[in-house]
């Protein structure tokens, strides 16, 4: 099936990889209502969903029913304990990989006008156009790893409550970036030339034409009696186009293309990433998708 849409969709012959489906091995989250701190219940509730909807837009997690979070939440509540040993123990009870809580410290409103300059009668005042409110939030946010019971990651936000999701997602983005692999090798029909390749990873991934991704292989090493694997950057390539299942990139080899080519005749493990920002005429663009 993989063949066939890099032959429709990109009009290459192919260099046949190992395919493997890009969901697989999707980490789960279970996310706790925030804690109110200085607001209502009701305020953090209202923070907690759009937290939520941002946590399910990323694309990045499976998302761990929220009624059986909450029974779990409960009960904790119940035993008033609030330990991330408990944490820990809410998670494996719900199947999650990693729990994300917080707190919620402010939720106000403002009112804006917008004005225009007058000058009827030759008097310059201002003429208020429009008055509208919006609601200004505050909160901390982390992420703990149900296995170790560390905190992976941590943020804070302070902004309006529909600019939420897009924080929440551009921090999932940051702290756990997809992983992709290679698929294929591409050919133009007719040349023995190579410069494409085919990746598990599309617009469901954050994947658009133009965004950069770091190719990287993966190398075991015996350090003190333990294997430790270290991720060795070996080139970089630059998605072209991106198929309608939003699954799947055609990609450039930007950088590397030797490297990267003897690493898959070899067959030598390798992945990708989309770094956090990209330089560009001197200066560090961040992605934000």
């Amino acid at each position: 099936m993989i063949a066939k849409y890099s032959l429709v969709l990109f009009f290459f012959t192919i260099m046949l990889i190992p395919v493997v489906a890009q969901d697989e091995g999707i980490p789960s989250v279970g996310m706790l209502t925030f804690e109110a701190k200085g607001v209502s219940t009701e305020e953090a509730q209202k923070v907690s969903n759009y937290i939520e909807a941002g946590l399910y837009k990323s694309n990045r997690f499976q998302i761990v029913t929220r009624q059986l979070v909450a029974a779990i939440n409960a009960e904790r509540e119940q035993q008033k304990t609030v330990l991330d040993n408990d944490i820990i123990k809410q998670g494996i009870a719900v199947g999650a990989d990693y729990i994300l809580k917080g707190e919620v410290t402010k939720f106000y409103k403002k009112t804006h006008q917008q004005t225009q300059k007058d000058t009827t009668a030759g008097v310059v005042t201002d003429r208020v156009l429009k008055v509208y409110t919006s609601t200004y939030v505050q909160y901390d946010v982390k992420v703990v790893d149900v296995k170790t019971g560390v905190i992976a990651a941590t943020d804070n936000y302070r902004g309006s409550l529909n600019g939420i999701e897009h924080h929440i997602k551009n921090f999932i983005r940051l702290e756990f970036p997809y992983t992709f692999r290679i698929l294929e090798v591409l050919k133009k029909k007719g040349s023995k030339k190579a410069k494409h390749v085919l990746v598990d990873g599309g617009f469901k991934q954050g994947l658009t034409a133009g965004v950069y991704i770091n190719v990287f292989e993966l190398i075991e090493e015996n350090i003190a009696g333990q294997k430790v694997v270290r991720e060795v950057e070996i080139g970089n390539l630059q998605v072209r186009a991106v198929d309608f299942s939003g699954n799947f990139s055609k990609c450039l080899i930007f950088k590397g293309k030797k490297e990267v080519y003897s690493r898959i005749e070899n067959n030598a493990k390798l992945i990708c990433k989309i770094p956090k920002s990209h330089r560009l005429f001197g200066m560090d663009i961040e992605y934000t998708y």
